[in-house]
């Protein structure tokens, strides 16, 4: 962005702050929230986020009254009702929102602040999508005129998914005769863990090896120990919560597997791509953007496991259909994925927005 003539600054709202190195290191500016302790106490948390959200629309308002050119871009909900409604009293002009995943999420937000949304689209230059399925949604649901959507892709390095770590099974106890199958995404219910669990569950071929990656919550997790434990198939399951060595775990992986009952665009199934693997999804969101059926992977309908447990089988007996599906999905990600062509997809955004 730099050497298009563009000063990038970024405000953070709430204390998530794992990247701040890396903006530090290319000398990008933060404002931090004022409070980013993370705090075991509900109630406090709560009551900081607060105080951070108060400070950071404050802080918006700040930023756009010293500098009227200044192109405001909003990620998710939160930072878009705040940073908005400070760009809508100010009347700022140069201002983009970017939705990441459909439109469930307004479901369990409340009436007024789906109310505020809706009058702030009106407000905002350029409205993104991750997608198409995100854009045909803003398009038909909410009504954004087609001259204001803006189609971002999401971007993966894939040059940083082309190393082998062949020892990596050794270090998590995998027999090297097992099919490792891999789930990239947190334990939330609507990620549809169960459904991949069950479906392995189901599998005729004996020697598999299920790893959930993502962040651990406690519900979706017990609930899966108790099919584990029912099943008697501890042995067979890992679960790593949080890791930041990802590209590890799926160079020792034979299919990247994505069972949500709702998506955006998934992060997981680009990395699935640049590891060179045969891809399972569910057929929401933009999943079918990135997988071809019979491609590179196989699209089942959601929740259903014997679809699910009928491609993985495929998959397990014809090693060289895995090597086919894994060769299709590192092209797609190269020719359609890469950080470079969501870099220049921005630039041309804020390009536009800034001549407008």
């Amino acid at each position: 962005m730099k050497k298009i003539g563009f000063d990038v600054e970024i405000l953070v709202l709430i204390p998530k702050l794992s990247l701040l190195n890396v903006f530090q290191n290319n000398n990008i500016k933060v404002y931090k929230p004022i409070f980013y302790r993370n705090y075991n106490n509900k109630v406090i948390k709560k009551f900081l986020n607060f105080i951070n959200i108060i400070f950071s629309f404050f802080k918006v308002l700040i930023l756009l009254i010293k500098n009227k050119d200044t192109i405001v871009h909003f990620f998710l909900p939160t930072s878009y009702i705040v940073g908005g409604l400070a760009g809508w009293i100010l009347g700022h002009k140069r201002m983009i929102m970017s939705r990441r995943s459909l439109k469930n999420y307004q479901e369990r937000q409340n009436f007024v602040l789906n109310f505020i949304e809706k009058k702030l689209h009106e407000k905002m230059r350029f409205i993104c999508g991750n997608s198409l399925a995100v854009i045909s949604q803003l398009a038909s649901i909410d009504k954004i005129d087609k001259d204001k959507l803006y189609l971002t892709y999401n971007g993966i390095e894939v040059k940083k998914y082309k190393k082998n770590y062949k020892n990596f099974k050794k270090k998590l106890n995998i027999d090297d005769q097992n099919i490792i199958i891999t789930k990239v995404a947190n334990l939330i219910p609507y990620k549809g863990h169960a459904d991949i669990l069950n479906a392995c569950i189901n599998l005729k071929h004996k020697n598999w090896t299920l790893i959930f990656v993502g962040k651990i919550f406690n519900e979706t997790f017990y609930n899966l120990k108790d099919i584990i434990s029912k099943n008697n198939i501890s042995s067979k399951v890992i679960f790593l919560g949080t890791r930041e060595d990802v590209s590890k775990i799926l160079s020792i992986t034979d299919i990247g597997v994505l069972t949500s009952h709702e998506e955006g665009f998934s992060n997981a199934i680009l990395e699935y791509m640049a590891s060179s693997l045969p891809i399972i999804a569910s057929n929401v969101g933009g999943n079918r953007e990135a997988i071809l059926h019979g491609k590179n992977g196989y699209i089942v309908e959601p929740k259903k496991i014997k679809d699910i447990t009928k491609s993985i089988e495929i998959l397990i007996r014809d090693k060289n259909k895995r090597i086919r599906f894994g060769k299709k999905s590192i092209e797609f990600a190269e020719n359609k994925f890469s950080i470079k062509q969501m870099v220049r997809q921005y630039e041309m955004l804020y390009i536009k927005t800034y001549k407008s």
